[in-house]
């Protein structure tokens, strides 16, 4: 038997679940790349006073091409552990 904050986990990991495998991992995953990217941008264009021609020279590029993948394998990663612990929590309500 699931506790009520189980049942509310599960229900959420079940809804998330419902969504096709790659539209989760490049919804969330994306969002997370572009995130990133812009907080590593603002972080050194306002403390580092880096310009944009600084931070391109720098490989402001190879971040634009890196952390798409990297937000990929994010989403990837944590459509991953969302279903083992969906596995987890189904089991232990049907045992119960």
């Amino acid at each position: 038997m699931l506790t009520e904050k189980e049942r509310v986990i599960f229900n959420a990991y079940e809804r998330k679940l419902q969504k096709p495998k790659w539209q989760f991992i490049a919804g969330n995953g994306l969002i997370w790349g572009f995130l990133v990217f812009v907080i590593m941008f603002l972080e050194r264009y306002f403390l580092r006073g880096r310009s944009l021609r600084e931070q391109w020279n720098d490989g402001l590029a190879i971040d634009l091409i890196f952390l798409p993948f990297a937000g990929l394998l994010y989403g990837w990663l944590i459509r991953t552990l969302i279903s083992r612990k969906y596995q987890q929590l189904k089991q232990k309500d049907v045992a119960n």
